[in-house]
């Protein structure tokens, strides 16, 4: 999905900075941008910390917030990947999951929350020519916040409009198999989620990516109390280090928490 720069101070990012700027420019910069990033398999740099995580076995993961599957091709060509379940709730983007070619691949066409229920949400549409375009990584369940995100955003685009869209949640998941790693991108609902994963989580104690500003410093107390520590990859030194939760600048758009105990994989 769409990073949230309202938070962050990103004067460090430079020329990758600017690119991602341009790219989120326009509604059509940003379809083409990602068609590129699936094509040539590119994802956020924060995501490298991958390749400092060795698993002894093959991993399986649970993707919630899987969208269109850039970032499950990304985990497969970093990581021995056993099952891959993607949790998106969207129609558009669970039939694209479909064309996505890796076994032992399962779809769950819902959302997650901490009960059942049927969601209001906010999403970009844009009109081109006789097509009307939701920009689907854009969901946000506060509009307030949307239209901030769009103002500063798609700042050579003024006729997006914000069209509200209806989406099933559900409180349980039926997953057998365990999990080794859960990656959640799901626009500021990460913590309702984390909550419904309660039950695998503490059963599995899997690595937990989180790409979630607002609600950080709560669900780092959440997890605390289930044996984990919060961690994140540092570009420069391009080591997996502790987060210091005093920081205030250069903060990471991604958040891995580890669980302190586990015998399924080593940190180099």
């Amino acid at each position: 999905m769409h990073h949230d720069t309202d938070y962050i101070d990103r004067s460090q990012t430079g020329f990758l900075f600017i690119l991602e700027r341009i790219a989120r420019s326009h509604p059509l910069i940003y379809i083409f941008s990602r068609f590129l990033a699936k094509k040539l398999n590119i994802f956020e740099k924060e995501f490298d910390g991958l390749s400092k995580i060795v698993f002894k076995n093959k991993a399986n993961l649970l993707d919630v917030g899987a969208s269109d599957g850039v970032s499950i091709n990304f985990f497969n060509s970093k990581l021995n990947l056993g099952r891959v379940i993607a949790v998106e709730p969207t129609k558009d983007y669970a039939n694209k999951l479909k064309k996505i070619n890796i076994k032992n691949l399962k779809i769950f066409n819902f959302g997650l929350s901490n009960k059942n229920e049927t969601k209001e949400v906010y999403v970009p549409e844009y009109n081109f020519l006789s097509y009307k375009i939701k920009l689907i990584p854009y969901i946000y369940y506060d509009k307030f916040h949307l239209e901030k995100v769009i103002k500063k955003n798609f700042f050579l685009c003024k006729s997006l409009k914000i069209v509200k869209i209806f989406l099933k949640l559900r409180k349980n998941i039926n997953i057998k198999t365990r999990i080794d790693i859960i990656k959640l991108d799901v626009n500021g609902y990460e913590f309702e989620i984390i909550k419904s994963l309660h039950r695998i989580i503490k059963k599995d104690k899997p690595i937990i990516f989180v790409e979630e500003l607002k609600k950080i410093y709560v669900i780092n107390s959440y997890l605390k109390t289930l044996g984990y520590t919060c961690k994140f990859y540092n570009v420069n030194s391009k080591n997996i280090e502790l987060f210091n939760f005093k920081k205030k600048k250069d903060v990471p758009l991604t958040f891995y928490f580890i669980p302190n105990k586990n015998n399924r994989f080593l940190i180099k």
